[in-house]
């Protein structure tokens, strides 16, 4: 297995079963910084065949007396469920969420509610495969599960843990090819209807021509797609080649899977009305023969903001030849001593032997780490969705000690 594979394999891993395997103890998350108080509304739609929980991140009033919205993974931040919304800034952005194989979107908590203090509407989406994950590792030998975490974290040789608990998952979705797309467009329309429904908090008050999209790990890849990187298959395949039974899962090519192969054209998933991207540290699902051509296409402003850590982190070099390729304004942002899951509230609730597995450094000084992802973040999207440019300085400069590069071309 390839050393880009390789990790990737072990980020997924990681993050599938530690969903899985969270909410031993409360764990109070970095606040907002932003100007406004946050209100946070939970719904459920079906999807095609399967339900999903959408979580909406938005400005809202002052409730006095009332606690904070704590999550099912027992994350605690400072937003408050159904509280009334504050209009004095609308219409806000709005930011579509897509968080990390086998996770929700209500697990990047503080992620999230800052945008929302920024003055944006932000939606998370609970992906198929989180449900999923969760009810298949729940059939599986807890020694199993902890081999897995091992093999694929401390040794990084994560090739029999993939095969034994998610290439079946893979293979029968296409990397979510499947579901998260449709995803994604329910989010994007959820968005609208309420917008134009008098009876909803969110009538009037979300701007739906001018969208920002953000999500971590697998969620990061479809912002890449869905801001506009094709799928370029018009290349020839043997059927060696796309033989799952002789090629690994983690080394297929994207355009054997006939998902990909289908789309109507190679800019099937990008939406016009997205305006700027930011990927949390994305798998690069793509041959690599085929990267540069397809980031070339990507044209509209990026923020790549991934962590160091060469072997607990989606590999450098893939995501730096998206960088390099696409179109400006484009920002990379590495963090220090910073590993797949320091944006993942969730893993500050795990049970203690399975944190034992992590490397301690990656997650001290865990404030100082968010404050990086939430100023960053907020002064790309207040930049390009909003005009703002009081961010600028920031986005071309490390602000602080955990922020260890900053590329950028304006």
């Amino acid at each position: 297995m390839s050393g880009r594979k390789l990790t990737l394999m072990s980020t997924f891993i990681l993050v599938a079963i530690s969903g899985f395997l969270s909410g031993c103890r409360p764990f109070q998350t970095s606040p907002p910084d932003g100007p406004y108080l946050v209100g946070v509304n939970v719904q459920n739609h079906m999807v095609g065949d399967h339900e999903v929980q959408f979580t909406t991140w938005y400005p809202a009033q002052y409730l006095p007396g009332v606690a904070p919205y704590m999550t099912e993974d027992l994350i605690i931040g400072t937003a408050v469920l159904n509280a009334d919304f504050d209009s004095s800034g609308g219409p806000y952005p709005l930011i579509v969420f897509d968080p990390g194989f086998g996770a929700s979107g209500n697990q990047y908590y503080f992620y999230t509610q800052n945008l929302a203090s920024h003055g944006y509407v932000v939606i998370g989406i609970d992906p198929l495969d989180k449900d999923q994950m969760t009810d298949n590792l729940g059939k599986t030998d807890p020694k199993i599960l902890s081999l897995a975490l091992s093999e694929s974290y401390k040794e990084h040789d994560a090739n029999d843990a993939v095969r034994l608990l998610f290439q079946d998952w893979w293979i029968a979705t296409d990397f979510g090819m499947t579901y998260r797309p449709a995803e994604i467009e329910y989010a994007k329309q959820l968005a609208v209807n309420c917008n134009q429904d008098p009876s909803s908090i969110f009538y009037g008050m979300i701007d739906t021509e001018n969208i920002g999209m953000t999500g971590h790990s697998l969620g990061a890849w479809y912002s890449l797609l869905e801001g506009g990187m094709p799928f370029n298959c018009d290349y020839e395949l043997t059927p060696e080649e796309c033989d799952v039974n002789q090629v690994s899962i983690t080394d297929l090519d994207p355009c054997c899977m006939a998902s990909i192969a289908g789309l109507v054209n190679p800019l099937a998933l990008k939406d016009d009305r997205i305006k700027a991207i930011l990927p949390l540290a994305p798998p690069i699902l793509m041959a690599d023969s085929q990267i540069t051509r397809s980031a070339a296409e990507l044209d509209i402003p990026v923020m790549f903001i991934a962590g160091d850590d060469p072997a607990n982190e989606s590999t450098f070099e893939p995501m730096w030849e998206v960088y390099t390729n696409a179109a400006n304004p484009k920002y990379f942002v590495q963090i220090r001593d910073t590993d797949h899951f320091v944006v993942f509230d969730i893993i500050e609730t795990l049970k203690p032997w399975v944190q034992n597995l992590i490397p301690g450094g990656n997650h001290t000084y865990f404030l100082n780490k968010a404050r990086a992802y939430k100023d960053y973040s907020s002064a790309f999207f207040n930049m390009y969705l909003k005009g703002d440019t009081s961010g600028l300085s920031t986005m071309h400069h490390r602000n602080q000690y955990f922020v260890k590069k900053v590329w950028y071309q304006d």
